[in-house]
């Protein structure tokens, strides 16, 4: 991508892990894997810049920036097959160009037992009009700052997304991002701010009101918590994340029918999301029902944790002929 170019793309899943995936089983994409069904998810190998649309303007006020979150199949030539619109800010105005542009996106695709699959993707488009607080420069600065929060760096990916929060005040993501490397450094009132920040500068994104939760959760404010997983969950229904982390807040304030429900969604939404398994049966004993913890334990050793099922045998409890479901 060129600093000059007429539009600047920032993919702001470049950011948070560069591609999030649907688990979504519409008739469309009954033959597509989900990411928890493949071995290698799909990479971009070839990114278009969209076309900037005419209209600039909404309600008189010059629209500088906008964001389409997009869900489609990568198939395993590599290519992009239904695409379709998730959540657009604001509506009715960068659609089609985002469209028009992942259509001719290119990617690795997906493996399954060394075989290439199609694979569900969502991938989120930020524009961004030329010349406004020099955007590639911030999008290097926050490229720096992922590295550094992958390798567990976190001072080094707060100075890093200070430096992109520095060239532009308006990038959402570098508020996404250092709120991130101030929850993992527990520096918690930080994060806070940073994720009200990033709400504030790129919208109501389930991601940032999921990322602020889990803040919350840390500080053992649950009931604040499961607002903001509430508020991710109506933005993003599926996103099992929200759901996790809402049933530990639940667990947590010994609501624990309503933790199991979420629990379950998890499930639902990943049969191998194995931490899930074993909270749902921690519910299950606060309920002194020992038949489904058991179940549960056995699932999860099951997927290769045994802990919980050993504990619970020697406890007396969950003989070894118990069956996972």
């Amino acid at each position: 991508m060129k600093k000059n170019s007429s539009i600047v793309l920032i993919l702001f899943a470049s950011l948070m892990y560069t591609l999030s995936y649907a688990s979504d089983d519409s008739n469309s994409e009954e033959k597509a894997f989900k990411l928890s069904e493949v071995d290698t998810p799909p990479r971009v190998t070839k990114a278009i810049p969209p076309i900037y649309p005419k209209k600039k303007t909404i309600d008189g006020l010059i629209l500088t920036e906008g964001r389409v979150i997009l869900k489609f199949i990568v198939t395993k030539d590599g290519r992009v097959s239904n695409p379709e619109i998730i959540e657009a800010v604001p509506e009715g105005i960068f659609e089609a160009s985002a469209i028009g542009a992942v259509k001719n996106y290119r990617f690795t695709p997906a493996t399954k037992n060394g075989e290439p699959v199609d694979c569900i993707a969502k991938l989120p488009i930020m524009f961004v009009l030329p010349g406004v607080n020099t955007p590639y420069d911030v999008y290097q600065a926050a490229q720096k700052g992922l590295k550094f929060l992958k390798v567990g760096e976190y001072d080094n990916a707060v100075k890093a997304f200070d430096e992109a929060i520095k060239i532009s005040k308006k990038y959402g993501p570098g508020y996404s991002g250092r709120g991130m490397a101030y929850m993992y450094l527990k520096e918690y009132e930080k994060a806070i701010v940073d994720f009200d920040m990033a709400i504030k500068k790129s919208g109501k994104t389930a991601l940032n009101y999921k990322l602020r939760g889990e803040v919350f959760n840390a500080l053992k404010d649950y009931n604040t918590a499961i607002k903001d997983f509430d508020r991710a969950i109506k933005i993003e229904p599926e996103m099992l994340e929200a759901y996790f982390e809402r049933g530990n807040a639940f667990r947590n304030l010994e609501k624990y029918i309503e933790a199991i429900a979420d629990y379950t969604k998890v499930i639902e939404l990943d049969k191998n999301y194995l931490q899930a398994y074993n909270n749902r049966a921690v519910a299950y004993n606060k309920l002194n029902d020992s038949e489904n913890m058991c179940l549960d334990l056995k699932k999860a050793c099951n997927l290769g944790d045994c802990r919980g099922l050993e504990l619970a045998q020697k406890a007396g409890k969950c003989s070894a002929d118990v069956a996972g479901n």
